[in-house]
């Protein structure tokens, strides 16, 4: 004996699961998940220069910014060592902890900074002006590029996803 099977009822569970799965909640979950991930990497000194692909170590910070890190020695944030050679963005940690999702729609995620926060500068500095976070984040990039995601980040996503809004598909009991 065959079993009826209403093609409408499970169109309807898969664009409800659909609808569920895209919501701005959802979205915003997952942004900010990617906003930890960047910022962990960044700080252990990897970037990335397209989604997808493999991590790289950032460029090695100069011998004239060294000897300035030094100088800030009082100011410089929890995961920078005034000597050292590795960069990893975190002169005084503001960028990287700055960083947010600004934008979430149904389907895109923005993940970028405040546009009008200086950035502080140590006590001791004769700058005159002080640069928004989102300008030193941009100049940034463009010689260390860390925004993005690895292809292991990614796939991290996916399971984060897993893990806290289960697999839509089981709960609209589609498969």
């Amino acid at each position: 004996m065959a079993e009826k099977f209403s093609l409408a009822s499970f169109t309807r569970k898969l664009e409800k699961a659909f609808q569920v799965s895209m919501s701005v909640r959802v979205m915003k979950a997952m942004g900010e998940e990617s906003v930890n991930l960047i910022r962990v990497r960044t700080r252990l000194g990897w970037g990335v220069e397209k989604s997808g692909q493999k991590r790289q170590r950032l460029i090695s910070l100069t011998a004239p910014y060294i000897k300035q890190r030094k100088r800030y020695r009082a100011s410089l944030s929890q995961f920078t060592r005034p000597g050292q050679k590795k960069s990893n963005l975190t002169l005084t940690g503001d960028m990287l902890d700055s960083m947010k999702v600004t934008k979430a729609k149904r389907t895109q995620v923005v993940i970028g900074f405040p546009k009008r926060k200086h950035l502080p500068f140590p006590k001791d500095s004769k700058a005159r002006s002080r640069p928004t976070i989102e300008k030193v984040a941009a100049f940034t990039a463009k010689r260390r590029p860390f925004l993005n995601l690895t292809d292991l980040e990614e796939r991290k996503l996916v399971r984060f996803y897993r893990k806290t809004f289960g697999d839509l598909l089981k709960r609209e009991q589609l498969t």
